[in-house]
């Protein structure tokens, strides 16, 4: 079975060189640099990951030639990639080719990416901005150099493909994966063949820290992103709902739970705190008044968490939402 995690790789060209390896999950990135093929292949059979994004030609050109059509629809809409038959390129195209094969033997799904085509399909400005912008929803850790930056972005695309947020380029000898919109508004040749039409504004949601006997109900979330994460339960404001209303609905919808908001603890607008978009959240604490614990909606698990035994990191920015209403409910004197 699949965990929730999503891997991408720098591949080299050979094994002696180093290859980047990113492994995101729970809102977590663990940057490492591997060599040999055992060393790639091996850890990921374990893992499982729901997709491997890789960073390399992962089909041959035609037969006499240089370029794929793939290669050809890419640079047409505004991207520049070097194709697997030009020089140098033939050795990691057969190493993509034969790390693909590997992979999807042992049912693990891989996509081909192109690193810094994903950075400007995203409308970020290189490997720099990149990392601003990632580590703005992930905690990074391990090494930071050019490979290990590409795989992570390679990772992150994998991320966005499950979640149903990319666009597959295809042609006849193969396919690449680019992020479906781009975050700051910019745009390419063509690229408006492949993208939806994407109102440009933040989306409102809500976050609810409820109580029960001094202990704070969790969710398990059970879709991306962040899937099998610990998290507030919380989500969309509906249209002609006000923000208490959502907050209460949601609580019910999640947990099961019939709350009353006591305080509102804040609002959160970072616009990297989801990986979806630009979403600010209202965050409420509140108390429950009825209902019965159950998982329920989006959940796949619900919990009550003593506060001195909180899961070490939640999904999305609820870390920080969770200590600023724990502090406001120690001074209501709602919890120790």
């Amino acid at each position: 079975m699949a965990s929730d995690a999503f891997a991408g790789v720098d591949l080299a060209g050979v094994e002696t060189r180093p290859t980047g390896l990113a492994v995101i999950r729970c809102g977590k990135a663990t940057l490492s640099v591997v060599r040999l093929d055992s060393e790639l292949i091996e850890p990921l059979s374990a893992l499982r990951p729901r997709v491997v994004a890789i960073d390399a030609p992962l089909t041959r050109p035609p037969a006499g030639r240089a370029v794929r059509e793939l290669d050809r629809v890419i640079v047409l809409l505004g991207f520049k990639l070097l194709p697997p038959g030009f020089p140098g390129m033939a050795k990691l195209t057969e190493r993509g080719v034969r790390v693909r094969l590997a992979l999807e033997a042992l049912g693990v799904p891989v996509i081909e990416v192109h690193p810094l085509s994903i950075i400007r399909a995203l409308g970020l400005r290189g490997r720099g901005d990149f990392l601003d912008f990632i580590s703005g929803a992930l905690e990074v850790e391990g090494p930071l150099n050019r490979h290990t930056v590409d795989s992570l972005a390679a990772a992150y695309a994998a991320r966005l493909h499950d979640a149903g947020l990319t666009t597959v380029v295809r042609a006849a000898d193969g396919e690449m994966v680019l992020p479906l919109i781009s975050a700051r508004g910019r745009h390419f040749r063509r690229v408006a063949q492949l993208r939806a039409v994407s109102g440009r504004w933040p989306r409102l949601a809500v976050d609810v820290v409820t109580l029960v006997d001094g202990k704070v109900v969790l969710i398990e979330r059970l879709n991306e992103p962040y899937k099998g994460c610990w998290a507030l339960p919380g989500g969309f404001v509906e249209y002609g709902e006000t923000v208490e209303q959502a907050a209460i609905r949601e609580a019910r919808e999640e947990t099961g739970l019939d709350v009353e908001l006591v305080a509102l603890v804040g609002v959160y607008s970072d616009p990297r705190r989801d990986p979806r978009g630009h979403v600010v959240s209202v965050a409420f604490l509140a108390r429950a008044r009825g209902g019965e614990l159950r998982a329920a909606s989006d959940a796949r698990e619900v919990r009550a968490f003593p506060v001195d035994r909180l899961p070490e990191r939640l999904a999305f920015d609820h870390s920080t939402i969770l200590r600023d209403a724990l502090r406001v409910a120690r001074g209501m004197g709602l919890v120790k």
